[in-house]
């Protein structure tokens, strides 16, 4: 289930910044990546997972162009699907919440942050 609280102060924060956080934001350039992701022919796969990390904030790369990925690479989009399912039950059940979400049409990838301590 997704919960957008539009009213909490870190929200409202985000919404009246100047512009898009970005990975060399504070906030996230702090955080520690459960994942990396390598090239692996045309599209992006998910390595060096660390499903132990005991962090503030964390961040999760996923590819860009999913649905495209499951037409044309489906046995590696069944490979995200159970990384990422992965992921977030892991960290979800440790009490991380994802809060944001950046995009980086360059690199062929998002990523979430992860916090605990979400007021």
């Amino acid at each position: 289930m997704a919960q957008w609280w539009i009213r909490k102060t870190d929200v409202e924060r985000r919404l009246a910044a100047a512009g898009p956080l970005t990975l060399g934001t504070g906030e996230v350039a702090a955080a520690r990546p459960v994942n990396s992701v390598a090239v692996a022919g045309d599209w992006l796969e998910s390595v060096d997972v660390d499903l132990s990390l005991d962090a503030r904030r964390l961040v999760v790369d996923i590819p860009m162009g999913f649905t495209e990925m499951l037409a044309r690479a489906p046995d590696l989009a069944l490979a995200w699907r159970i990384c990422t399912a992965r992921i977030f039950t892991t960290y979800f059940d440790r009490g991380y919440r994802a809060v944001d979400f950046l995009l980086d049409r360059p690199a062929r990838k998002g990523t979430y942050l992860l916090t605990r301590n979400w007021n």
